[in-house]
């Protein structure tokens, strides 16, 4: 797998557990700039031999060249069969097989990417529980936090000339797209987790924004970034994030409408990993 943080010291642990048991071999991080513990917690699991760890200072949100570098030295340096293209928030959750192994193992030898499809876990409101305790309740539309259609990520064969696409939507090998087939693969995707996280995610994708002198006032930003960016500096962002966020109340109206579904899966693996090795839930 690879994996691409950016002050994600809430989530990036859980993510290397969840995946080093479910089938995932190692690990290639690129650490991008982070000021939290997110390059300790990642320097800690290299230390274990899990994890290759790049730091990566640059801010410009050139997100399909760090993740190409991944793929590309997992391929050559580390002997992959198959590659995650990952971000810290993501929980790549086999529907019909044990493990990631064995679902990348059944794949026909013409087969050389697989699509997954991608589930929005909702904001939940603040406490003291771990992220996966609280987000309970994902969209049921496959829509994002503004709305628009969520494209399916894809999961390809170790390749020493892929490219990775940004938002690993799609992949080229030696310039050549291969076709994608679906696969029996979901994302649990749990990106709003808290205010200050989601604050300090939209501010550092305000650094990326180019300069006023730039014929290119986008750069690498996506159109969601760019539209909570305006939010952000036009003071409303704590605002925008209060919207978001799903109460009990609006839950119940939210399931009964089939707008939100309740989803415990990973709840329910951090508990039983807790139960098996006698600790708390």
């Amino acid at each position: 797998m690879t994996v691409l943080a950016r002050d994600e010291e809430d989530v990036v642990e859980e993510n290397l557990i969840y995946h080093l048991e479910r089938g995932v071999d190692f690990v290639v991080a690129t650490d991008n700039n982070s000021s939290d513990a997110t390059p300790e917690i990642l320097e800690r699991y290299q230390r274990e031999g899990h994890v290759h760890l790049i730091r990566e200072p640059s801010t410009d949100f050139a997100q399909h060249i760090w993740r190409t570098r991944m793929a590309r030295l997992a391929a050559t340096e580390f002997g992959a069969d198959w590659v995650i293209d990952n971000d810290a928030d993501e929980f790549w959750w086999p529907t019909e097989y044990h493990d990631l192994k064995e679902l990348f193992a059944s794949q026909p030898d013409h087969v050389q990417s697989v699509m997954a499809r991608k589930l929005n876990f909702v904001p939940r409101p603040d406490g003291d529980e771990p992220f996966y305790e609280r987000m309970l309740l994902r969209d049921n539309e496959g829509r994002n936090l503004i709305g628009r259609l969520i494209l399916p990520k894809v999961a390809h064969r170790g390749a020493a000339e892929v490219s990775v696409g940004t938002g690993s939507h799609r992949i080229t090998v030696d310039g050549v797209a291969p076709k994608s087939y679906p696969a029996p693969l979901e994302i649990l995707h749990y990106s709003v987790r808290s205010y200050p996280s989601f604050e300090t995610r939209v501010r550092n994708a305000a650094e990326a924004l180019p300069d006023e002198t730039s014929e290119d006032r986008t750069g690498n930003v996506s159109a969601q970034y760019r539209e909570m960016i305006q939010i952000m500096q036009a003071g409303r962002l704590r605002d925008y994030y209060d919207a978001l966020t799903v109460d009990d109340e609006q839950a119940e109206e939210e399931i009964a409408a089939g707008r939100l579904v309740r989803d415990e899966r990973l709840a329910r693996f951090f508990r039983e990993r807790a139960a098996a090795a006698g600790e708390p839930a």
